[in-house]
C-alpha cells in the first residue's frame, strides 16, 4: 500500500473567523464573490461577513470575517 500526503482543506463552520488582508477582498471582489445585498463574500464554500477590520501602520487593512453559512456554491 502506498502512502500518500494529500493535501488538507479547512472545513469552516458557522461562527468560525478568519483574516484576509484588502488585497484579497479586492480579489474577491474582481471575481464577483461579493453579494452587496446580504453585504457577504463567498469564498471555499462558505459565505463570510466582515466583523472587524485593523488598520495596520504600513496604510494596509486587514479584515476579520466570520462564517454565516456553509455549503455555498462558488458559481
Amino acid at each position: 500500500m502506498i502512502n500518500i500526503d494529500l493535501p488538507t482543506f479547512p472545513e469552516w463552520g458557522v461562527g468560525d473567523t478568519r483574516d484576509l488582508d484588502d488585497r484579497a477582498l479586492d480579489r474577491l471582489n474582481d471575481e464577483d464573490r461579493y453579494d452587496s445585498y446580504d453585504q457577504t463574500y463567498v469564498a471555499d464554500g462558505a459565505r463570510w461577513k466582515i466583523v472587524n477590520e485593523r488598520h495596520r501602520s504600513d496604510g494596509r487593512c486587514v479584515y476579520t470575517l466570520e462564517c454565516v453559512a456553509v455549503g455555498v456554491r462558488e458559481d
